[in-house]
């Protein structure tokens, strides 16, 4: 609870600290996946992706049907340009479960593919993962 509301007054090393102690006394699956959540969201604000990802990847670990988790990989992966990966992330969390979320997740995942495909000067790869993005209901 600590590091949750240290979290969302945007203090975000004090999250850390917090969920870090339940992740090591932790004894219930539950209050990992929890601190794992925890850690992800706070490490990234701090702008410690390598830290992030860890626990991203400890939480699909933990729950490996947890659609959510793996949106919430793929919505992380989108902001570090890991275009291709964001989209097999957010694929795989649909196959779990459709929802708005995750369908927003794979447009944004496919825009982000047709941006690094522009910036390589390749416009008909661009444009099929346009095409693609448009195609995704969000709704």
């Amino acid at each position: 609870l600590k590091g949750r509301i240290a979290e969302e007054q945007g203090r975000h090393e004090d999250a850390v600290w917090a969920a870090t102690k339940i992740v090591g006394a932790a004894t219930e699956p539950g209050d990992l996946v929890r601190a794992h959540a925890l850690l992800a969201n706070a490490q990234d604000a701090l702008g410690r992706p390598e830290r992030a990802e860890e626990s991203h990847k400890a939480l699909i670990q933990l729950e490996p049907k947890n659609a959510w988790a793996r949106g919430n990989y793929g919505s992380f992966l989108i902001g570090q340009d890991r275009c291709e990966e964001a989209i097999a992330s957010a694929k795989a969390a649909l196959a779990l479960m459709d929802y708005g979320v995750g369908r927003s997740t794979l447009k944004s995942a496919y825009r982000c593919r047709a941006r690094e495909l522009r910036l390589k000067n390749n416009a008909a790869g661009a444009a099929k993962y346009e095409r693609l993005a448009e195609a995704v209901d969000v709704r």
